[in-house]
C-alpha cells in the first residue's frame, strides 16, 4: 500500500475535530489521505466536503464500505451505533479505528477483535489518554519505581454540563479512566463497586454523577468519581500514591508533579496534540505493521469493566471481574 485512504463516518462535535486532524496530518505525511467522509446530516456533508475538498461524501455509510478509494474507516458515530457500523467495516476489508467505548455488550466487542484477527486488519480503539505525553509520563515513572510500591489511585472526571440524552456517565466517562487505570498498572480490576444517581433527569433517569471503587489484583485501592454536575474547572486529574511518594497528574493541561517528603517537583512536559498522534498511530500501525497501542483486546475488556460496573449500579453490590 503506497497511500492510506480513509474515510470519517460521523462528523458531529468530536468528528469534527477528527476530520479536521486528518486533514493536517495529510499535510505532513504523503503516505496518508482524507478520502471520504459519511454523515446523515447534509449539512454537515457539505460543509466538509467544500472545506477539505474530499472527493466522496455520501450520508449512508454501507455505501462509504463498498468505496474502493477507502482503506480504513474511523467510525465517531453514536455508541450504539458502533458494533454494526465496526462489524461491516471489518467485513468489507477495511482497517478501522472506532471511539470508545468500542461498543455497549463485552460479547460483542470480543467478536470484533476475533474478527480483525482473523482477516488480518488494524482494530484500533480511541482510548485518547494513551496518547497523551504527561499520561505517558506517568506511565514510565511507574515503570521506574518513582514513587515506590503503589497504594492507590484516584481519578476525578468531571465538569459541569448539561446530560447528554440517551447516554449514562458511567459509559460515557469512565472507559478514560479505566483505560488510564490498565495503560498505569497493567493490570484489570478484579471487582468493583458502583454507586451512580440521577439528578438532572429524575429518580429513574440515566445517572449523572457516579463513584466507583476498585480492586486491584495486587492489592492497590481505585477509587474514581464521575460527575456531570460539578460546577467549576473541567476536571480530569489522576492521583497514584505510593510507599515513597505521589503522582500528580492533570491530563487536560498535560502537567504532572511529584511530591516526596511534603516538598512538589513539577516535571518537565511538552503537550501534545493527542488526536493528531492517535491517528498518525493509526496510520503507522497499518502501513508499517507498528504494534497497536490501544486494540480491539484493550477495547473489549474496557467494555467488560464497564458492564461489571452497571450490574454494580442495578444489583446495588460489589461485582467480581476475575481473578489475579
Amino acid at each position: 500500500m503506497s497511500k492510506l485512504r480513509i474515510g470519517v463516518i460521523g462528523i458531529g462535535y468530536w468528528g469534527k475535530k477528527v476530520l479536521y486532524e486528518y486533514h493536517q496530518l495529510a499535510k505532513i505525511r504523503d503516505d496518508v489521505e482524507l478520502s471520504a467522509v459519511c454523515d446523515i446530516n447534509e449539512e454537515r456533508l457539505r460543509e466538509a466536503r467544500n472545506l477539505y475538498n474530499i472527493p466522496v461524501a455520501m450520508g449512508n455509510y454501507k455505501e462509504l464500505l463498498n468505496e474502493d478509494c477507502v482503506d480504513a474507516v474511523h467510525i465517531c458515530t453514536p455508541n450504539e451505533t458502533h458494533y454494526d457500523i465496526c462489524n461491516e467495516a471489518l467485513a468489507a476489508g477495511k482497517h478501522v479505528l472506532v471511539e470508545k467505548p468500542m461498543t455497549l455488550k463485552a460479547r460483542e466487542a470480543f467478536k470484533l477483535a476475533r474478527l480483525a484477527e482473523r482477516e488480518g486488519l488494524v482494530l484500533l480503539v480511541g482510548h485518547i489518554f494513551r496518547f497523551n505525553n504527561a499520561v505517558k509520563e506517568a506511565r514510565r515513572l511507574l515503570e521506574s519505581n518513582s514513587i515506590g510500591d503503589v497504594y492507590c489511585l484516584e481519578f476525578r472526571w468531571t465538569t459541569l454540563i448539561p446530560p447528554i440524552p440517551e447516554r449514562d456517565i458511567v459509559f460515557d466517562l469512565a472507559p478514560h479512566p479505566i483505560d488510564i487505570l490498565n495503560y498505569l498498572t497493567d493490570e484489570w480490576p478484579t471487582e468493583v463497586c458502583c454507586k451512580a444517581r440521577s439528578f438532572v433527569r429524575g429518580e429513574r433517569g440515566l445517572e449523572e454523577a457516579a463513584f466507583i471503587i476498585q480492586d486491584m489484583p495486587d492489592g492497590e485501592l481505585v477509587s474514581m468519581m464521575l460527575s456531570w454536575v460539578h460546577p467549576g474547572e473541567k476536571e480530569r486529574v489522576v492521583f497514584v500514591t505510593g510507599s515513597d511518594g505521589q503522582i500528580r497528574l492533570d491530563a487536560l493541561s498535560q502537567r504532572l508533579s511529584i511530591i516526596k517528603e511534603n516538598r512538589i517537583y513539577e516535571v518537565p512536559i511538552e503537550p501534545n496534540n493527542t488526536i493528531l498522534e492517535e491517528i498518525n498511530t493509526f496510520a503507522d500501525c497499518i502501513l508499517n505493521d507498528n504494534p497497536l497501542p490501544s486494540s480491539g483486546l484493550i477495547g473489549a475488556m474496557t467494555v467488560m469493566v464497564l458492564e461489571a460496573l452497571r450490574r454494580s449500579i442495578e444489583e446495588r453490590r460489589s461485582v467480581p471481574i476475575m481473578r489475579g
